[in-house]
Parts: C-alpha cells; sequence; structure tokens
C-alpha cells in the first residue's frame, strides 16, 4: 500500500439462515436435525421414514416436521395425536403446531426416551472487509474472507459489564441451571409442572392426579418401570410442593394458569389433599364353579335299591304275597 492512502472500507455482509435442532432429554438418543425450508421429516415405526424408531408405542407415520418461511411445525400423523404432547398439552392430528426456542415436545406420552427439547440457532455473520488500493503497481489481487459463526441463542445474554449493578449475579447464572430447575419440578406423565406431589416407592414423584390415572392401568413406575405392589403407601411430599409453589412465581402467564386449575380440580375431587395415596388392589378373580357332589357308596345302593323295589314286577309280587283279611266278627251259635 503507498504512503498516504486511505485506509481499507469495511463492508458487511449480512445472512439470517436458522437453524432447528431437537435435542434429545436421554443422551443415548440423536439429535434431529430439521430440513431446509420448505422440506419434510417424517417420524415412525416403518423403515420407509427419516427417523425410524422401532417400538410399538410408535405409529407407522407418526409426526412430520418441517420448516416453512423461517419457522418450524411440527405436524402429528398418529391416530391418537394425544400422546404427542407439546409443552405438556395434547396435539391434535393433521394440525400444525409451531416450535420455538426451548419448546418441550413429547412424542410418546411421559417416555423420556422420546422427549426432545427444540433449539433454534441463528449464524452471526463476521465482517468482510474488502482491501480497496490506490497503488497502481501493486499486482496482488484484492482477497475477500468471510467466516460465519453459529451462536446459540441461549449465549445472547448481557455480560457482566452490561448488566445493572444490582443484578450482575443474576446475569451470570449458568442456562443450565434453569434447565435443571424446569426438569426437578416437571412431571413424568404429564410434564406439566407438578401439582401435588406423591413419591412412588421407587422414588420417583409425579402430581397426585397422574399417578391415580397411570396406576389404575399399569402397575409400574412411569419412568424407571419398577413394579408397584398392590396397595403401596405414595406419601405426599410437602416440602417440594412448597419448592414447587416458588418456582411457578418465575414462570409465565400460561405456565402458571395450567398449574393453577390442575390444583384446583386436585382439591375439589380430594378434600384430603394432604394424605396419602395407596395403589390400587389386586383385581378380584371370579371363583371357579364348585363340582357337583358326588354321592357316597352307601347312599348309591341305597337308591339303586329304590328304583329297582319300584319296578311292576315287584310290585305283583307284594301283591300275591299279601295276607288275607280274617273277619273278627264273631259267628252266630244255633242252640
Amino acid at each position: 500500500m503507498r504512503k498516504g492512502s486511505p485506509p481499507p472500507r469495511p463492508t458487511v455482509d449480512g445472512g439470517d439462515r436458522v437453524e432447528f435442532l431437537l435435542e434429545p432429554k436421554e443422551s443415548a438418543n440423536d439429535v434431529i436435525r430439521l430440513p431446509a425450508n420448505g422440506d419434510r421429516l417424517l417420524i415412525g415405526r416403518d423403515l420407509t421414514n427419516d427417523v425410524v424408531w422401532n417400538s410399538h408405542v410408535v405409529s407407522r407415520s407418526h409426526a412430520e416436521l418441517l420448516v416453512d418461511e423461517g419457522k418450524a411445525y411440527l405436524v402429528p400423523l398418529s391416530s391418537d395425536a394425544s400422546r404427542i404432547r407439546l409443552n405438556a398439552r395434547p396435539t391434535t392430528r393433521g394440525q400444525r403446531h409451531e416450535l420455538h426456542h426451548r419448546d418441550a415436545v413429547y412424542f410418546v406420552g411421559g417416555l423420556r426416551q422420546y422427549a426432545y427439547e427444540v433449539r433454534v440457532r441463528r449464524p452471526q455473520p463476521v465482517d468482510v472487509i474488502r482491501l480497496d488500493h490506490d497503488d497502481d503497481d501493486d499486482d496482488t489481487p484484492v482477497e475477500e474472507r468471510s467466516a460465519q459463526v453459529v451462536v446459540d441463542e441461549d449465549k445472547d445474554a448481557p455480560t457482566r459489564d452490561d448488566a445493572p449493578e444490582g443484578k450482575r449475579r443474576r446475569v451470570d447464572a449458568p442456562s443450565s441451571r434453569e434447565d435443571d430447575d424446569d426438569e426437578r419440578f416437571e412431571c413424568i406423565v404429564c410434564t406439566g409442572i407438578l401439582a401435588f406431589v406423591h413419591v412412588l416407592p421407587c422414588g420417583h414423584v409425579a402430581c397426585g392426579k397422574c399417578l391415580v390415572k397411570w396406576l389404575n392401568t399399569k402397575r409400574e413406575c412411569p419412568s424407571c418401570r419398577a413394579p408397584v405392589p398392590a396397595g403401596a403407601v405414595l406419601p405426599p411430599v410437602h416440602l417440594l410442593d412448597n419448592l414447587v409453589a416458588e418456582h411457578v412465581k418465575g414462570v409465565d402467564h400460561e405456565e402458571m394458569s395450567d398449574w393453577q386449575e390442575r390444583c384446583d380440580e386436585w382439591r375439589r375431587h380430594r378434600p384430603a389433599n394432604n394424605a396419602p395415596l395407596r395403589a390400587p388392589p389386586e383385581p378380584r378373580r371370579a371363583a371357579p364353579a364348585a363340582p357337583a357332589p358326588r354321592p357316597r357308596p352307601e347312599e348309591r345302593d341305597f337308591f339303586a335299591h329304590r328304583v329297582l323295589s319300584d319296578t311292576p314286577r315287584d310290585a305283583h309280587k307284594m301283591e300275591t304275597s299279601a295276607p288275607t283279611l280274617v273277619s273278627t266278627r264273631p259267628h252266630s251259635v244255633h242252640p
């Protein structure tokens, strides 16, 4: 560059491409990357699907994921679409449900092995600097270099220096702690915020109402599948109820209203809401029909004798052998 030449003029190339991911809550599963704009991704048990889950709880064509005009959608295809839940709410078959960052998607009821969390990643472009030279003697071509850094939206938080003095400690808290808090207060059946917590013999907790409905159909833990004995006591966890009440103060209005509605319903149907629950007893089995009693040998001989003695032949013998009647009237004596 010639002495006295003006400095390079920087220019910026922008980009607005968005990437949608579904990260599993269980580490054993793979991340699901949503297709490019306009494409579709099919999930189901059939081998022709893009994501195949070989399980009897998954339909052949279970659900569809798509991106349209920069927005991601979930389209349930299962005949029982109520099992597919978005943020603890049932979905409707064939209807588009928009996915947002940090949404929780449960493809099969409350099973965590089919639970995913939506992640939205937006690329942040780096400045592309074009160097304009005024030196005619320099034959070096102008180089243009660009790079893109994909940054998760979780990292778009204010820094320590940008935050007010009284709120710097709260800004510095890692987002993973918030994720842990959300999962700690999440019911393993309905995936909503816990309402009137009760604990199973294995140690897992769930809403009291959810446990009543679950144990009426299955005698096992919804999370670890440990058997629940008939008549087992499921005590309430008052300490966790108090923590949940504090946690609800920091959630959005929709989640708080849903939690309050479930609590009110439990109070209406269970006046003694602090009493322990009991697992249903074993169903009574119908007693087998008792066989007809067999006659004893002496009874059998007695009945056989009566049958033989009642024949006409025996009756004739009884008539012929009957004694003749003799008149007891005194005879008249002739003088």
